[in-house]
């Protein structure tokens, strides 16, 4: 049975992985698109999007064997942004199915250290998820491409 929590990361690797996939016909002329106010242009803005997943994962796992996607590194194409978000998506998934006690998260960012609850983590990954996804959209307007409907709605009607 699917906990209330994991069916909220399942829409939210559902809906990353829609982003995606509407992007995937772009040529590299509109992956370079940004729309004013948006974090970027739609490549380098769903990059930073896997990487930053990834690491959320990493640093409640411990485990760094699915970064394979790194916003510092070149743009690495819409299949590898794809295939590190169905990995760290259902990863989220997994975690919200078996983490039952907010437990702390510490470590280290960028030479600074770091402690946050487990809950924190989690909320920043659907709430960074949707931030993106609207600026990846709002780009993808102003190319006259109509953006997926991602919301919480379709995502109960699908299939």
């Amino acid at each position: 049975m699917t906990t209330i929590l994991a069916e909220i990361f399942n829409h939210h690797l559902w809906a990353n992985l829609g982003m995606v996939d509407a992007c995937a016909g772009l040529d590299e002329a509109q992956l370079a698109m940004a729309a004013i106010g948006t974090y970027g242009a739609i490549g380098p803005t769903l990059q930073h999007l896997a990487s930053a997943e990834s690491r959320f994962i990493a640093a409640v796992t411990s485990d760094r064997t699915g970064m394979t996607v790194n916003e510092l590194d070149a743009f690495p194409g819409i299949a590898a942004i794809r295939a590190s978000l169905q990995k760290s998506g259902e990863r989220l998934v997994a975690l919200a199915q078996s983490e039952h006690n907010d437990r702390m998260v510490s470590g280290e960012r960028r030479g600074q250290p770091f402690s946050f609850a487990l809950s924190v983590f989690m909320l920043q990954s659907v709430d960074h998820g949707k931030e993106h996804r609207t600026h990846v959209s709002a780009s993808l307007t102003q190319l006259g491409i109509e953006p997926p409907n991602l919301d919480g709605w379709a995502y109960a009607q699908r299939v």
